[in-house]
């Protein structure tokens, strides 16, 4: 497997169409399981089956109070609306955040002038990861697993923004 440079990376912001987050330095995605303990009496060991899975993340980076994507996503945020994040790794592959909630927005400055901004996010439903990394978050969906690890989603689940 190849490393990749951060330099390629960049979130952008969909909202009927792409538009790149001006001033981002940084992403970060989270993904996770809550596995249901069913281990009953006479068992030798622990036994668990899949239940829920989550998916938190954050982008931080400039405050750039002239950046238009900037604006929306933080009207976003305070309006309480879903917004689409496509977090990209490299120039062609990303994890697309189909529906997810700004849960956090803090922008602060240091006496050395920068001023600075943080995002957290929250996924509500699916990732998508078939342009990209090669686990999935899934709900309420199929996917076709490939021998290199890679998913293909089998079904066809519409989401509304």
């Amino acid at each position: 497997m190849s490393a990749l440079s951060g330099t390629a990376g960049s979130v952008v912001y969909f909202s009927g169409s792409d538009a790149m987050l001006g001033e981002i330095r940084e992403w970060s995605l989270d993904l996770s399981a809550t596995p249901v303990d069913v281990t009953a009496f006479g068992d030798k060991a622990e036994r668990y089956v899949p239940n829920l899975n989550r998916a938190t993340g954050s982008f931080s980076g400039n405050l750039d109070p002239s950046n238009s994507t900037q604006g929306s996503v933080r009207s976003d945020f305070l309006n309480g609306a879903n917004v689409r994040l496509l977090l990209y790794h490299s120039s062609t592959d990303y994890v697309d955040a189909i529906r997810a909630h700004v849960t956090g927005f803090s922008p602060s400055i240091g006496v050395d002038g920068k001023a600075a901004v943080d995002y957290d996010f929250q996924v509500t439903g699916i990732i998508d990861t078939s342009a990209g990394l090669t686990r999935a978050l899934l709900e309420n969906t199929d996917l076709l697993l490939n021998e290199d690890g890679s998913g293909i989603r089998t079904d066809a689940v519409t989401q509304s923004y």
